[in-house]
């Protein structure tokens, strides 16, 4: 089974099972615009409401993790943690009992953990997909999503050197003219 740990060590499951399905479709609305329906990307290979948005996603695993979350979630110990920020924010203490639960699930996931994130969705995903056909399709959108998104890393990689470059070059103009000035 697929797992991901969060910043505080937990390790969460991540399975789909058949009673999620309507949770996702009910609660997730995917970068189509149409509710993420995990059938048609199992039996039809329909990859468009959740495909490069990990946005999504992170609403999809929510909902796939929604009982381990409710389980562990202490509304009272957050609501006391919190107390502080009602004072300030009044709005946070009128959330839903849901909405609470979703920013306690998203405090402990950071950076670090998104792309173990994704990787478990990706692999409970593939576990779920009857269809062996469909199933290779989809490994291959993945492959092509994992290749764009290093070219795109890659990219930034280069452009944060060449800043950076630019940058030294022109504060070194700027630090020798003022020099020469002043002399």
């Amino acid at each position: 089974m697929a797992q991901f740990t969060d910043n505080t060590g937990f390790a969460w499951p991540l399975e789909i099972k058949v009673r999620d399905i309507e949770r996702v479709k009910s609660y997730v609305k995917g970068v189509n615009g149409k509710p993420v329906d995990l059938l048609d990307v199992a039996e039809k290979g329909d990859f468009s409401a959740i495909s490069g948005s990990v946005q999504t996603i992170l609403q999809v695993v929510f909902w796939l993790c929604f009982d381990e979350i409710m389980a562990n979630f202490d509304r009272e110990q957050w609501d006391k943690d919190h107390q502080s920020l009602y004072e300030y924010l009044p709005n946070e203490k009128t959330k839903t009992p849901i909405q609470k639960a979703a920013d306690w699930f998203g405090s402990r996931i950071s950076g670090e953990q998104v792309l173990p994130l994704v990787k478990a969705w990706e692999e409970a995903l593939l576990d779920f997909i009857p269809n062996p056909r469909v199933k290779v399709a989809i490994q291959k959108v993945m492959e092509r999503e994992e290749i764009y998104q290093e070219k795109v890393i890659e990219a930034a990689e280069q452009n944060v050197i060449r800043d950076l470059d630019r940058s030294t070059a022109q504060l070194g103009a700027s630090s020798g003219s003022t020099l020469e000035k002043s002399a």
